[in-house]
């Protein structure tokens, strides 16, 4: 039982739409929150979405962008590699 129901309220519906494969291997590739992929997801313009890999990028990056947050999107492994030269130069 959901805290909604609990207080007699009505239940929110759990959004089951379907991950696209591009947007997947993006959430993947970057460790993106589930919560990101789920908001990303629900983003459509005239009952469409993007298509290709490169366009759920530049809405994630223009997302970011317009939410301010401006630090670099960087895959998990690079993040690890630049902490681990820094690790060396010390």
């Amino acid at each position: 039982m959901d805290f909604h129901t609990l207080l007699g309220g009505h239940a929110f519906a759990v959004d089951e739409t379907p991950v696209p494969t591009p947007l997947r291997e993006l959430a993947i590739e970057f460790d993106l929150d589930d919560e990101v992929v789920r908001m990303l997801c629900s983003i459509t313009i005239d009952g469409r979405q993007p298509w290709h890999r490169e366009d759920w990028l530049f809405l994630l990056l223009a997302v970011r962008r317009a939410c301010r947050i401006l630090e670099p999107l960087e895959k998990p492994a690079q993040v690890r590699e630049r902490g681990e030269k820094h690790a060396l130069r010390g």
